[in-house]
């Protein structure tokens, strides 16, 4: 039996509190074995939050439990939840942060966590991450039946309007390349180049094939559409940053 927990968050590294949900799993779960996708998500910036975590989830083991923590509505009406997919768990706040990694994923069931079950009865009303995701999340890598922690879910689960991502820069990483919302399973038609205001930006398969500097486009390894220079960072040539709306256009 897969016992793998993994964990994104907004916490940062600089206090304990990711640190505090591992002890809590472990507590419950000594044998699993946690990994740390992320911790650095700009705080409450839930929409990066589910373009990370959707990086992540296709290479993980069958039966994995992915936690989620880009929670800014902790304490509110928010449902706290465990997703049954056909290929993981999830678990953490109905607010969108799984959307794009269950595109992934069949849902089969959506339980809402309830207090006093399999957590305390209550529950700290800013860290649902300790006191709520932690404990449940290791009980179910420890073999606990999801419907174990609570009622069905009523309503739909809150999902992203995938079409207003499409302008949208997703993120930039630690090398400057710009991950833009278009995925390669989505797009329809060839693509030679990408113009952005007076720049045309070439598309290419590799960023060894423009000179040193130059700007590129090209599908990366996630299957979204990228901006990159090779050997530099796209995002400073461009001023380009994550969440930044952009108005380009893409020719054939």
């Amino acid at each position: 039996m897969t016992k793998i927990v993994t964990l994104l968050s907004d916490f940062g590294l600089q206090d304990p509190y990711a640190g505090v949900m591992k002890g809590v799993i472990f507590r419950h779960c000594p044998d699993c074995q946690v990994v740390d996708l992320t911790h650095l998500i700009p705080p409450q910036n839930i929409w990066l939050g589910a373009i990370q975590l959707e990086r992540a989830v296709p290479h993980f083991p069958v039966g994995t439990v992915h936690v989620a923590v880009v929670d800014p509505g902790v304490g509110s009406q928010r449902e706290p939840v465990v997703i049954v997919g056909q290929k993981a768990i999830y678990v953490g706040p109905n607010n969108g942060v799984f959307s794009l990694a269950l595109r992934h994923d069949s849902v089969h069931n959506v339980y809402v966590i309830q207090p006093g079950r399999q957590t305390p009865d209550q529950p700290s009303t800013t860290f649902h991450g300790r006191d709520l995701f932690a404990p449940v999340a290791a009980k179910l890598a420890a073999g606990l039946h999801p419907q174990e922690v609570g009622p069905s879910l009523a309503e739909p689960l809150v999902q992203f309007d995938l079409e207003d991502l499409q302008h949208r820069v997703l993120c930039v990483d630690r090398f400057g390349n710009v991950q833009l919302g278009v995925h390669r399973e989505r797009w329809q038609g060839g693509m030679s180049q990408l113009r952005l205001g007076e720049r045309s930006i070439p598309f290419h398969l590799t960023y060894s094939q423009v000179a040193e500097g130059q700007l590129l486009c090209l599908w990366n390894s996630d299957g979204y559409l990228e901006i990159a220079a090779n050997g530099g960072s796209a995002a400073e040539i461009l001023g380009l940053a994550s969440g930044q709306q952009i108005e380009y256009k893409i020719s054939g």
